[in-house]
């Protein structure tokens, strides 16, 4: 059963649970808050005015991920950062830019689009221009740095889960959900939607687990344009 953990005239979203499933992070205002799962008082991690937006936890659950578009050139081009999930100085990761990312399960590596999710950002079906998104891995202690998935289609929306990322793709003209398996290299689709773009995917399972998600929850949005 549902029930209501904050409340006040705030905008919010983007609530991500901690892998322990005890805590709740969250944007309100564009600040990170966090909250705990069973209810209570929203703690303040951010109060930068560029904004900030929670995209995930470390699996040790003691970094919240979030990007900004604080000491950008332009805010399209966001990085993302992490802050101590108990209060703290926030720190960029060293990624120059990036939007949706997701940590490997021991933490070591992850998976990010490294440039600005322009077909999420601002709604445009079927993008095809110089700024489709695409899937890579970077390991920040040696900076080794690998491309995944490179196309004229989008690839967005990571989640690492055991060997698998499973990410939305827009390569038949909507987007929907994909399981890239980094043993063989190979992607298989998971929803199929034809008229409705698949938005928000999110996974309840830890980053650990190598069990399907199939309690991935997602959104669908407006229907989708005929090509021009």
């Amino acid at each position: 059963m549902a029930h209501r953990l904050t409340k006040g005239d705030y905008a919010e979203r983007g609530a991500v649970f901690s892998p322990d499933g005890k805590m709740i992070a969250f944007t309100r205002e564009n600040s990170v808050y966090v909250i705990p799962a069973a209810g209570g008082e929203p703690r303040r991690l951010t109060w930068h005015p560029a904004g900030s937006t929670v995209r995930g936890w470390t699996p040790d659950g003691k970094y919240i991920l979030y990007h900004s578009g604080r000491d950008r050139p332009l805010p399209s081009m966001p990085r993302l950062f992490r802050v101590p999930s108990e209060g703290g100085m926030e720190e960029p990761l060293p990624m120059p830019v990036s939007g949706f990312a997701s940590y490997s399960p021991n933490g070591k590596r992850i998976a990010l689009s490294p440039v600005p999710e322009i077909s999420i950002y601002t709604g445009r079906d079927r993008y095809r221009g110089g700024s489709t998104t695409f899937l890579a891995i970077y390991e920040p202690e040696s900076k080794h740095y690998e491309e995944l998935t490179h196309s004229d289609c989008n690839d967005t929306y990571p989640m690492w889960r055991g060997n698998s990322i499973y990410f939305a793709w827009d390569r038949g003209g909507t987007m929907n959900l994909y399981r890239f398996d980094l043993a063989s290299r190979s992607a298989e689709a998971l929803t199929s939607y034809h008229d409705f773009n698949l938005r928000n995917p999110a996974s309840a399972l830890t980053p650990s687990s190598s069990r399907p998600p199939e309690d991935c929850t997602h959104t669908i949005s407006r229907p989708v344009a005929p090509p021009s």
